[in-house]
Order: structure tokens, then C-alpha cells, then sequence
């Protein structure tokens, strides 16, 4: 069985500063669960906006370290994820998969929490 290579991305272009359009196409990444292309997406837009020495140094993590964690076997935490995404001048955000809010449910032990004061 043939292993396909992995697939480079290439994020759209944009001017300095305008970052809309790549949020955009990671967001859509997400969207369809296209965690590895994300990483990828981030190399790539690292490496387009100063390298990934600078936006290490601006996350606050080592070179070496962010080079393995947007590699195709990085394996990020959350934390990180977030600290690169600030570094670029984006953040993650949430929202219901269908659009509508959901109804919470009771806590495990079938109690309901009175509201905080």
C-alpha cells in the first residue's frame, strides 16, 4: 500500500496586515476537522509573516519547539496553539456546530446549580 505525500498548503494571498482572508481558510479547516492543514496553514503563514524564528520569539517559544509542533507529527497543546495564533494576530474562537445555542444539560449528579450572585 502507497503512502500519498503530504500536501503542502498554500494560504491566500494577502496584503501585510490584513489577515481576514487567512483566518478565514483556517477557520473552514477547522471546520472540517482538517486539524493536520491547520499546522500546515500556520507554517505556512509564519513563514510569510517574518518566519518562524520571529513569531516563535513573539510567542515566547523556542525556535526548535515551534518547528516540531507545526510539523506534520507535531502534536500541539492548546496553550501553544493559542500563544502562536496571538503571535500572528488571531485567535481561536467557538461556536455551536449547528449556529443555534444548545440547551444545557443537568450536572451528572442531577442536581440543578443555583444561578452565581
Amino acid at each position: 500500500m502507497r503512502r500519498e505525500p503530504p500536501r503542502r498548503f498554500e494560504s491566500p494571498p494577502f496584503a501585510p496586515g490584513e489577515l481576514e482572508p487567512i483566518a478565514r481558510v483556517l477557520d473552514a479547516l477547522l471546520e472540517l476537522g482538517q486539524e493536520a492543514e491547520v499546522l500546515d496553514g500556520l507554517r505556512d503563514l509564519a513563514r510569510r509573516t517574518g518566519g518562524v524564528g520571529r513569531i516563535a520569539e513573539a510567542a515566547g517559544l523556542n525556535r526548535t519547539f515551534l518547528y516540531k509542533m507545526l510539523s506534520p507529527a507535531g502534536n500541539p497543546e492548546m496553550r501553544t496553539v493559542a500563544l502562536v495564533l496571538r503571535a500572528l494576530g488571531l485567535r481561536l474562537g467557538i461556536r455551536p456546530l449547528d449556529g443555534r445555542a444548545r440547551p444545557s444539560r443537568a450536572p451528572r449528579n442531577g442536581r440543578r446549580r443555583s444561578p452565581r450572585r
